[in-house]
């Protein structure tokens, strides 16, 4: 009896003590009991579109590599769990694929978070893209250069294929390869070429063009490929003109291959009246002459009709065939200044240029902003036609009378307000008398608040 007594309380004891264990572990613990905290989120799976993971997958395991060819220049990651999953930093789909990662060569980090918004894991994997696959040493470039423009990528002697890119006015390049190997034979675009030296010029079109270098030696062989692309030259346009634009580019002309007036009205018209030297070229017949007979498209060309709608087809016309200095001049209806038709030598005077377009003898007050409209002031005086009492002219820009000499304003009787601007590049020729801007100013008249600068006065003797 005292040996079963004995048993009795020990085995009483080994189960209290067993309670007091499983009955901690279950209310305060941190195991994975119904009494504790939920447990830690892992990843149930994890696969790569490509490679393997290195070790295998195991949910403890936060950290793995993988290895990739060069050719795979981007890869998936699928992983599932029962809590929210972020491929670097974007939700995926537990299950599903995450968007394509893009792999640059060498290590490339990837980091996938499992988290129940209390706790998360954190899981990286290390991606490592090849470098491409070099050349033979015994035919492998030391150095590769272009005339112009840049390689893409920076040479490297592992690379074979470039790109590079000059603008339009580069019509050829040359490229000078160079390789360390003695004995080896270069050849580009199937010219040998010493190593170190330049190629011939090679010409380019506009867009891609292939150049192509070989090296080899003994059987090996070693092809680099440069892809240079030509950018195309800009649209093409062509400028309209006022007459008073027009005139002033015609008489300060620096175009050193000169300029032409081209006629495109019918012969019947122009033998009517054109303007001095025009050549004439109907505008339904441009397109198939001009390339024979205006054959430098560098060249200044002026083109008027009757009433601009002939000359603006035949522009667009031009431009489209490739010249690159035109100007639509308007009709020779519009065309103010008859000293341009053919007979009449061309103007020397602003005067014979003047734009009266804007005065009204019943007006009080005109804005004035052109130097052809200023010089109506001079043509209007000069002709008697009025002294502009009780009229106010107000310049409302700075005016450059270079190219043209000027004619005295004479006998001025409104207001003139320069509104301070500037008036440059005066210049008179006379031979006496009274001598300026303004010849006469008469009492009632008032001239104000501008600038005159760089003024020439020549007087010569009568």
């Amino acid at each position: 009896m005292h040996k079963s007594g004995f048993y009795k309380t020990i085995l009483i004891m080994i189960m209290f003590m067993y309670l007091i264990i499983g009955g901690g572990c279950g209310g305060g613990g941190s195991g994975n009991g119904s009494g504790g905290d939920s447990p830690t989120p892992r990843l149930a799976s994890l696969q790569l579109s490509s490679g393997t993971l290195s070790p295998a997958f195991n949910p403890l395991t936060t950290r793995y590599s993988v290895n990739v060819a060069n050719s795979v220049v981007s890869v998936t990651v699928t992983a599932s769990a029962s809590a929210t999953i972020t491929v670097n930093g974007t939700n995926v789909t537990s299950g599903s694929a995450s968007v394509a990662l893009s792999l640059n060569v060498g290590a490339n980090t990837i980091t996938i978070v499992v988290s129940d918004n209390v706790r998360s894991t954190s899981y990286t994997l290390t991606v490592t893209r090849a470098a491409p696959p070099g050349p033979d040493p015994v035919v492998a470039l030391s150095n590769l250069q272009i005339s112009a423009g840049t390689l893409t990528p920076a040479f490297n002697v592992a690379t074979l294929n470039y790109t590079a890119s000059v603008p339009n006015s580069v019509a050829s390049v040359t490229v000078t390869p160079t390789t360390t190997s003695s004995g080896a034979v270069i050849t580009v675009n199937g010219a040998n070429v010493t190593s170190g030296s330049a190629s011939g010029a090679i010409n380019l079109n506009v867009g891609a063009n292939a150049i192509t270098i070989i090296v080899s030696k003994t059987s090996e062989l070693a092809s680099y490929s440069v892809t240079v692309t030509r950018e195309a030259l800009p649209a093409a346009v062509y400028h309209k003109l006022t007459p008073s634009e027009a005139v002033i580019m015609l008489n300060n002309n620096n175009n050193p291959l000169g300029y032409i007036i081209l006629d495109v009205r019918t012969d019947f018209e122009y033998k009517e009246k054109h303007f001095i030297g025009a050549k004439l070229i109907p505008h339904t017949e441009v397109s198939s002459r001009a390339p024979g007979e205006l054959p430098n498209k560098a060249r200044h060309i002026f083109v008027y009709c009757k009433a601009g709608v002939r000359s603006e087809m035949a522009s667009r016309a031009l431009v489209d065939l490739g010249y690159t200095n035109v100007y639509d001049i308007g009709g020779i209806d519009d065309w103010p200044y008859t000293v341009w038709f053919e007979g009449d030598p061309p103007p020397t005077y602003w005067a014979d240029i003047a734009d009266t377009s804007w005065w009204d003898s019943a007006g009080t007050s005109f804005s004035i902003s052109t130097e052809a409209q200023f010089a109506a002031i001079a043509y209007l005086s000069i002709n008697g036609t009025t002294s502009f009492s009780g009229q106010t002219i107000i310049l409302s820009n700075d005016l450059d009378l270079a190219g043209f000499d000027w004619t005295p304003i004479t006998k001025f009787e409104g207001v003139f307000d320069g509104g301070g601007n500037t008036i440059s590049n005066l210049r008179i020729e006379s031979s006496g008398g009274a001598i300026g801007l303004f010849e006469k100013l008469e009492a009632s008249g008032t001239v104000k608040n501008f600038i005159l600068r760089d003024v020439e006065i020549i007087i010569c003797p009568a």
